[in-house]
């Protein structure tokens, strides 16, 4: 009684959930521009960007008031209007740190408030939009959540923030960064070496390190990363470890 089904094309739809989130932003006249720094004809033709076209101009038709799309060419920095864009001003994320744009980048903007994603994981591109093992490889798409969590993000006034520790061999779980990121974080890494953890810190992950790390001999008078992290927890900090 089981049958392979095979549309004559991807069946992409929008779940309607995002209705509710976007209701008070909506309400507000906020406005979000969705920036591809391809033309339509290009990340249309995109073996990994055509989903994530696909999903932003649904939501493009569903909130025609609220989300605007744009196609920017990273070398003459025109937007699809001839217009000049300042990507430059997106290559620095909003916590002074340095963000690559590359083709297969997205920028999410509203208002002062702006992300960008990238595909820093696979040579292919648009991975933060997918759902990835543990060996890199894509084995859903995740589309309609993460665009629905990054324009909730930039329409957003405060920002949880989740760091990262590594120099331990940790791995860098790329699934779980966006899912944290889906949660609302702005995700950073830290390196507790030289470093005490932020005061604005909501999460210190240590994802799966492979060595110890530095504690300090009793009385010495040293800051090591095993006491920066009992610090942290003192105050009340929350750790996610595997």
């Amino acid at each position: 009684g089981l049958y392979l089904y095979k549309p004559e094309s991807d069946d992409l739809t929008l779940s309607g959930a995002t209705d509710s989130l976007f209701a008070s932003a909506i309400e507000d006249e906020k406005q979000v521009k969705i920036y591809f720094c391809l033309s339509e004809d290009e990340v249309k033709n995109h073996d990994t960007g055509s989903f994530v076209y696909t999903t932003a101009k649904y939501f493009e038709e569903r909130y025609p008031e609220f989300i605007e799309l744009d196609y920017v060419n990273i070398i003459t920095r025109r937007n699809k209007n001839g217009e000049i864009v300042s990507l430059s001003k997106y290559q620095t994320d909003m916590q002074g740190n340095e963000t690559p744009i590359y083709g297969s980048s997205v920028i999410f903007e509203c208002g002062n408030n702006y992300r960008v994603v990238t595909d820093s994981a696979t040579a292919a591109g648009y991975s933060p939009f997918f759902t990835l093992n543990s060996e890199g490889v894509v084995t859903s798409y995740n589309g309609e959540e993460v665009m629905a969590a990054m324009i909730s993000w930039v329409t957003s006034s405060e920002h949880k923030n989740a760091y990262f520790t590594q120099y331990h061999g940790e791995t860098a779980d790329v699934s779980f960064s966006n899912l944290l990121s889906c949660a609302g974080y702005y995700v950073d890494v830290i390196d507790l070496r030289k470093n005490e953890v932020p005061e604005d810190a909501d999460l210190l992950v240590i994802s799966n390190p492979t060595s110890d790390f530095e504690a300090a001999r009793e009385g010495s008078g040293i800051r090591a990363e095993i006491d920066r992290v009992k610090t942290y927890a003192s105050r009340g900090g929350n750790i996610y470890v595997e």
